[in-house]
């Protein structure tokens, strides 16, 4: 009997460990489900996730890119910008002619747009406002000094403001700007649009997925724009500053999952969230429902194990092995037919482990199905968006009438602009058509539509305007459409008529442009190739200096005369252009020894005096001239030649006034051009470089000042000043490498500082400099930026500066005065030299120019020297004497009471680190 109780206890062991094993397995198979069902639900998740910040970022583009774009079309309104560049009278800007009209025009520009605020131009030389709302700002406003405003003009773009919290409206708003510039290209104002928020913000709440989903709007510099979660802000800016926004993969923290996405109209950030616990929610309760079965079914299995023991062995042996056998992938087992056939305990058993794994086959593909559904959720999701997309695309055309209609030319659709169009037919022609299609070109719309694959256009007359009618392809649910827009363009064909004839004609003398002129002679050469010609160019010498004391009228009345005189003196064959500053004569000849004696003639009637607004005056006029066909066949050409030989003339001769095209000056022009261009670079390959020369306290030998000498190294080689400074002057590079000087001085100035040496440095400014409307606030900006006190910096002009922009320059040495900062006259006595202007600017120093020190004592006594002297000390001026080379020089002026030099004589100029080394 023991035997057998011994035999009954190995038994149910044996049983309890195959119990064992099978449940482990079970476990198992329930992990595996479970796995599988997390990792679906994740992705799934995941892709709403990054679709609900797409969604958001996409809006947030739409929003400021429509406002952009309005923003850009105000920038280019002719009307604008004629306002803005209108000459400042002091008057206020109400009292303007036009004033009205442009107020009703920023009004009805974005009447239809409801987050628009407020809609403004920025006048700069008035320092006033013109608004939709005519409000022209605050007093005393000085718009240069605005730092929005400075913002704006430092772009050639469209420029978005981080938001702010609008002063009127109390709400979250931005501002959309853009610089209107003058016909110099110098900023003259801006147009601007205050834009409210609120809208848009409101519209974010709507978005998340499931319970916890949230997305958040923060600005370029991480400021909260939108964020539904006060108590998570820091931690989800924490996330924006290190997230990836090309990752495909979320980003996750201990309770969150984040996506990251950058707007393209802006540097906003969105980020999507969702709690991880809501993710592994799903995965959570299906292992519930299986570790419960598995647990009914442990239950069972045991009670069956005790009551079946000695039948039992064989079977739960096979049944193990089948479990064991099965593969991990696998989410059931097949149980042996040998097994489930049995009618006993063991058979139960098997039955029930099967039914068990069908449970789990059918929960899973529960859960499969489940997922389908909600990728087709998200799928109609993503088609609903798609048509929004569509009709914001056929809205975004609504300014002009547009119709559908669908591929067998039914009117499907015309908007109201449409029927108005057909409203006015009806009372010009007396009959109503039934659609916009009725009073169109529709046999030609059916034919051109035949080969349609992209688009079309045309233009044609209804009435007495003209109208252009295009027309796209839309394909909505598998059906094609054609949207057709309607466009007024007569306006626009005058405008084009108008444009070519100022492309033809020059707006203030009537005669043919440059290019056009050329094309006319060259036509005309065609039929006559033997002939002899010439090609003359003629210029005002010294035109700017005109235009400076006499204005912009005077200039264009004594274009005019000249371009009368032009007239009078060539014949009918003779064809006249103007370029920009040119006035170009095409004139056929009988031989090329007749050449000089058509253009004395000429010349000589041109250099009468000419009697301009009631004043005499005589032209300084130059020539240049290139003969037909000895320099080639290109009438195109040889123009380029004449102008050659005219600059030629005016950059190497003081007194011979016209110039023959030679071989070479091409060469020479091309050596000038080419130092342009490199200099256009050295600022940028940082080729520039400043100099300090010392200035010295002739009594104790100590060094009290410097003078900033800019130098330019170019591939190795040193290039003078005396050979880029007037390149630079022609070519307008003066206000960008003054600019860089200025900087770089204030810059050494700091270094000198922090070396313990406070020492002023003398900067020379351009007259081009000098009138840069924004050359205080540059000045003010590098001195703050630096920590530089204003007396360390002495600013540098000439006495041509002074007189040439005499009213400018009260107002403008008065601010230098108020900032702190010295001016002193440089080279005084090689300009005008007149008396008073000292007593009605605010100037501090007089330099004496190098070529009245250089010859003393040898060659020159030093009267105009001691002469300076003198006036500096009865005007209370100091005094700086340049270019002294020897002791007699030093000497001379110390006996005078000129105490500081500048000269060779004590320092040549030297750079930063020998200037350390020195002081």
């Amino acid at each position: 009997m023991s035997d057998l109780f011994h035999k009954l206890s190995f038994v149910k062991k044996i049983i309890g460990l195959v119990i064992v094993v099978i449940l482990l397995n079970a476990l198992f198979i329930v992990w595996l489900a479970g796995s599988y069902v997390n990792t679906q639900n994740r992705s799934m998740l995941y892709e709403q996730l990054e679709l609900e910040g797409t969604l958001v970022t996409q809006s947030i583009d739409h929003f400021i890119g429509i406002h952009e774009i309005l923003v850009e079309e105000m920038a280019n309104n002719r009307m604008f910008t004629e306002f803005v560049n209108r000459e400042p009278d002091g008057s206020d800007v109400t009292l303007w002619e036009g004033y009205d009209d442009i107020v009703g025009d920023l009004a009805t520009s974005v009447a239809p747009l409801e987050a628009v605020h407020l809609v403004y131009l920025a006048l700069e030389d008035q320092n006033q406002f013109v608004s939709n709302i005519a409000d022209t700002g605050p007093e005393n406003l000085i718009i240069g000094n605005r730092e929005w405003y400075r913002q704006t003009v430092n772009e050639d773009k469209v420029v978005v403001s981080e938001p702010y919290i609008d002063a009127q409206t109390g709400t979250l708003a931005i501002t959309v700007s853009k610089v209107i510039k003058d016909q110099g290209g110098y900023p003259a104002g801006a147009v601007g649009l205050d834009l409210t928020l609120d809208e848009l913000v409101n519209a974010f709440s709507g978005y998340g997925i499931g319970e916890s989903g949230r997305v958040s709007v923060f600005d370029q510099y991480g400021s909260v724009i939108y964020d539904p979660l006060f108590g998570r802000s820091e931690q989800v800016i924490e996330m924006h500053e290190t997230a990836d926004p090309e990752s495909e993969e979320p980003v996750a923290d201990e309770t969150h999952y984040y996506f990251l996405h950058e707007t393209e109209s802006s540097e906003w950030k969105v980020i999507s969230s969702v709690e991880i616990r809501e993710v592994t929610a799903m995965g959570r309760g299906f292992l519930m429902n299986v570790v419960l079965i598995v647990s009914a079914v442990g239950l069972l299995v045991i009670g069956l194990a005790y009551v079946t023991a000695k039948h039992m062995m064989s079977p739960i042996v096979e049944l193990d092995e089948t479990i064991r056998g099965r593969e991990d992938t696998e989410l059931g087992f097949d149980i042996p037919i040998s097994i489930l056939s049995r009618h006993d305990e063991v058979g139960s058993l098997g039955l029930t482990l099967s039914e068990m794994s069908i449970s789990i086959h059918e929960y899973v593909d529960e859960l499969r199905i489940r997922n389908d559904e909600l990728k087709l959720e998200i799928d109609n999701h993503m088609q609903t968006q798609n048509e929004l997309r569509l009709m914001l695309a056929v809205l975004a055309e609504t300014n002009q009438a547009f119709f559908i209609v669908d591929s067998d030319l039914h009117l499907v659709y015309q908007n109201q602009a449409s029927d108005e169009l057909v409203s006015h037919y009806e009372e010009r022609k007396g009959w109503k058509p039934k659609s916009v299609l009725a009073i169109l070109d529709v046999d030609r719309f059916r034919n051109e539509l035949i080969e349609l694959v992209e688009a079309i256009s045309w233009e044609t007359s209804l009435l007495t305007r003209d109208y252009q009618i295009s027309v796209r392809v839309i394909t909505h649910k598998s059906k094609k459409y054609y949207l057709g827009i309607i466009e007024d363009v007569s306006d626009r064909n005058e405008i084009m008529q108008l444009l070519d004839n100022l492309q033809t004609y020059d707006d203030v003398t009537g005669v043919m442009h440059k290019d056009r002129a050329s094309d006319e002679f060259a036509e005309m050469i065609e039929k006559k190739p033997d002939v002899f010609a010439c090609i003359i160019a003629c210029d005002i010498d010294g035109l700017s200096t005109i235009f400076n004391a006499k204005g912009e009228a005077f200039i264009n009345d004594l274009l005019m005369m000249l371009s009368e005189r032009l007239r009078e003196v060539t014949g009918e064959e003779d064809i006249i252009g103007r370029s920009t500053s040119e006035f170009l004569i095409y004139k056929i000849v009988e031989s090329d020894q007749d050449i000089l004696f058509h253009f004395k003639e000429m010349v000589a009637y041109l250099n009468r005096r000419y009697l301009v607004q009631g004043e005499e005056v005589y032209l300084p006029l130059r020539f240049g001239i290139a003969t037909y066909p000895d320099f080639g066949t290109s009438i195109h050409q040889l123009t380029e030649f004449a102008i050659t030989a005219l600059n030629y003339n005016k950059l190497n001769s003081e007194q011979k006034k016209y110039s023959f095209y030679e071989d070479g000056m091409k060469d020479r022009s091309e050596e000038e051009y080419r130092l342009y261009t490199r200099l256009s670079f050295a600022i940028e390959r940082q080729e520039l470089s400043l100099a300090l020369q010392p200035q010295v306290d002739a009594r104790t030998g100590t060094i009290i000042g410097f003078e900033a000498l800019i130098r330019w190294t170019h591939e190795g080689q040193p290039i003078r000043p005396d050979q880029f400074i007037p390149v630079a002057e022609k070519y307008n590079l003066m206000l960008t490498i003054g600019d860089w000087v200025m900087e770089e001085a204030i810059r050494m100035n700091r270094v000198l500082i922090d070396s313990g040496k406070s020492l002023p440095i003398s900067i020379n400014v351009s007259a081009v400099q000098f009138n840069d409307p924004l050359l205080i606030s540059k000045l003010q900006d590098s001195l703050e930026r630096y920590r530089v006190p204003a007396e360390l910096i002495k600013i540098e002009i000439t006495e041509n500066t002074l007189i040439n922009h005499k009213e400018t320059c009260i107002e403008k040495l008065s601010l230098l005065h108020q900032l702190g900062v010295k001016v002193s006259i440089d080279d005084f006595g090689t300009g005008y030299s007149s008396l008073s202007y000292l007593r009605q600017f605010k100037v501090n120093e007089l330099k004496i120019d190098r070529s009245f020190i250089s010859g003393i004592p040898e060659t020159d006594n030093g009267e105009i020297t001691e002469l300076i002297i003198t006036l500096a000390d009865k005007l209370d001026l100091s005094i700086v004497a340049e270019g002294a080379e020897t002791r007699e020089q030093v000497d001379f002026l110390c006996e005078r009471g000129a105490f500081t030099i500048q000269g060779y004589y004590y320092y040549k100029p030297l750079m930063l680190e020998n200037i350390m080394e020195l002081v």
